[in-house]
């Protein structure tokens, strides 16, 4: 059996699930360091979970940049229920139901 997905995956996984974004934009919106995004989604692509969707010019940058999708599955398979376990996602949940 294989060993589930890392908090980090999981998280790129949903995001690039959402919409594609470049590394330092799912990294943005995962609230994930930018090093730690770099080297998974590298893996990712390796693996082909995640799949260069297009480039983008960004102004940091003089070449064009990777844009990632979410590869092998659809979007639909990726879902948030499959991170309802996580001790982080569970905080959330608590903090969001005291914030109302």
């Amino acid at each position: 059996m294989a060993r589930p997905l890392g908090i980090v995956r999981l998280a790129l996984k949903l995001a690039a699930a959402e919409e594609p974004g470049t590394v330092r934009d799912l990294a943005e919106r995962t609230q994930v360091g930018f090093a730690a995004a770099h080297c998974t989604v590298k893996n990712m692509a390796r693996k082909g979970e995640l799949v260069v969707v297009g480039l983008r010019d960004v102004p940091w940058r003089a070449a064009p940049v990777q844009v990632y999708g979410v590869g092998q599955q659809p979007r639909e398979a990726v879902s948030k229920q499959a991170v309802s376990h996580l001790p982080a996602v569970e905080l959330q949940q608590v903090l969001q139901r005291m914030w109302r």
